[in-house]
């Protein structure tokens, strides 16, 4: 996998490496003479072609060669030969409380690769005092890391228990002055650590699951994270007004390292629009009864050997021209309305609508499916839909709707 993963990480190196060949710098500053900042103000990048952008918690765990949990025990700063010039490096000491993939030592190492360099030993190791002051304060305590078994530019992952975690990146594009470097590998960029977040200690208590976070509270600098992505439309999450998650539990987080293969084939397109449109609520149907109108459905109790559904969310929207043919509705459509959630609670399930239904109206259900795996998927199944008069007696009968899927 380190093959794999080191393409991307080549591919950002593309502009961090610029600073290798640029004029050394006085200590402690960026080339020009400018200062290297300790606190940068949050930026975002996102028109920027190689600034790091956060993948899903499976992809990054598929793409690595280690996901383990660690407690930090010290951050130090080493310079190398780098030709005729040096360089510095910032090493993580983590003792491993757990491999979830891969394995290795109880003490190991993640080693961070830094951009610029020196023209003299004592010049990197006065830069590299200065790249320390950088650490983002999240990076302390316990937390989960994802490192690769090596990287070219960094000869020192080559011993054993040492491996590479990062950069230190400046987007050169944007920063042209390169005084605002950052750790790629940070919640703000590509989210190969994982801070805790169950505490205000650093350290999981042994009562309740540990809790890591997967949002920086600054933001990512690509200004998104793959958890915001979902195939239900916009008025759908809006209406749901569906937070952002913002933390993943260790056994979540254990179930992804198991069952990354099974659960990357799935992300596969044909596979992914398969095992949703499954989980759809199927054989939807709606009937007019006195003051309300019941929706029935049948539930696929296992799409999967992986992952499962949570819960359906129902929503309502009435047709301004009573057209019934909710496939060619379009704009018709009112404001869309969140009536339910509802939990599975056998193979057949009802929901029974009095929310001031006025009779002759039409109306249009669209019932989502909450998925089990959140973190790998996103929150949003297939939809089911069904649109109906409200006239004594009426029936309708409605249909599943192929997702649309993201490939991330």
């Amino acid at each position: 996998m380190a093959d794999v993963a080191l393409v991307v990480a080549v591919a950002v190196l593309g502009l961090a490496a610029c600073a290798a060949v640029m004029p050394g710098a006085a200590p402690g500053k960026a080339p020009g003479g400018k200062a290297v900042h300790a606190t940068p103000a949050p930026q975002y990048y996102s028109s920027a072609p190689f600034i790091p952008r956060p993948w899903s918690v499976l992809d990054t765990t598929y793409f690595v060669d280690v996901v383990a949990h660690v407690k930090l025990k010290s951050v130090r700063s080493e310079v190398q030969r780098d030709g005729e010039l040096y360089r510095p490096e910032i090493w993580y000491e983590f003792e491993a409380l757990e491999y979830l993939k891969g394995s290795g030592s109880n003490t190991i190492w993640g080693l961070v690769y830094v951009g610029h360099s020196a023209q003299s030993e004592e010049a990197a190791r006065e830069l590299a005092a200065r790249y320390v002051q950088l650490i983002d304060p999240l990076h302390t305590g316990e937390a989960i890391v994802f490192m690769e078994e090596s990287f070219q530019s960094l000869p020192s992952t080559r011993q054993k228990d040492h491996y590479y975690l990062g950069m230190f990146y400046i987007d050169w594009h944007s920063d042209p002055g390169g005084t605002h470097p950052f750790e790629s590998y940070s919640l703000a960029g590509y989210r190969h650590w994982l801070p805790l977040a169950s505490s205000d200690d650093g350290v999981s208590g042994a009562g309740e699951e540990a809790q890591f976070m997967l949002r920086h509270p600054n933001g990512n600098y690509a200004g998104y994270y793959p958890e915001d992505w979902s195939n239900a439309p916009e008025e759908v999450l809006d209406a749901a007004g569906s937070p952002g998650l913002s933390v993943i539990g260790l056994s979540e987080l254990r179930y992804i390292a198991k069952n990354e293969q099974g659960l990357s084939e799935q992300t596969i397109y044909p596979a992914s629009v398969e095992r949703r449109v499954g989980m759809a609520a199927q054989n939807l149907t709606a009937e007019v009864v006195g003051d309300g109108i019941v929706l029935r459905w049948d539930v696929n109790a296992s799409p999967s050997a992986l992952g499962g559904v949570k819960g359906y969310r129902v929503f309502r929207q009435s047709s301004v021209e009573g057209n019934p043919d909710f496939a060619a509705m379009g704009s018709v459509e009112s404001e869309l309305v969140k009536l339910e959630d509802a939990a599975p609670a056998g193979a057949r399930m009802s929901y029974v609508d009095r929310a001031g239904v006025s009779p002759g109206a039409t109306y249009i259900y669209r019932v989502w499916t909450l998925e089990e795996d959140v973190y790998v998927f996103g929150e949003y199944g297939a939809e089911a839909l069904v649109a109906i008069v409200a006239a004594e007696g009426a029936t309708a009968v409605g249909g599943v709707v192929p997702p649309k899927v993201n490939s991330w």
